[in-house]
C-alpha cells in the first residue's frame, strides 16, 4: 500500500465505521484524490516543522547529514513529499 493510499484509508476510518471503498469505484477514487490534496498541503513545512528538523539533525551544537540551513531541510522533506506523490 503506498503512501496515498494509507492517507486515504486513513481519512476514511476516522469520518465512517463502513469499510474502505473498493478500488475501481467512484468513491475509492474520491478517497485517493482527497488524500492526493492533502499530501500535497504538506509541501510546505511550517515553522514548527522547520525546528523539529533542525533540532533532530543537531547534535552536540553541530549539524550531521545535510547542510546547515533551512533550505537543505526543505529540500529533503519536499523530495520525500514528492516521492510520496508519485508512488505507485
Amino acid at each position: 500500500m503506498n503512501m496515498i493510499e494509507r492517507v486515504a484509508r486513513a481519512a476514511h476510518d476516522a469520518q465512517w465505521e463502513e469499510e474502505f471503498p473498493v478500488k475501481g469505484s467512484i468513491s475509492y477514487a474520491v478517497a485517493i484524490q482527497v488524500a492526493r490534496a492533502a499530501i500535497e498541503a504538506m509541501m510546505e513545512p511550517t515553522q514548527a516543522m522547520e525546528m523539529a528538523a533542525f533540532d533532530t539533525l543537531e547534535v552536540d551544537g553541530k549539524q550531521h547529514g545535510f547542510k546547515t540551513g533551512t533550505h537543505a531541510r526543505n529540500s529533503v522533506y519536499q523530495a520525500m513529499i514528492r516521492a510520496a506523490l508519485e508512488e505507485k
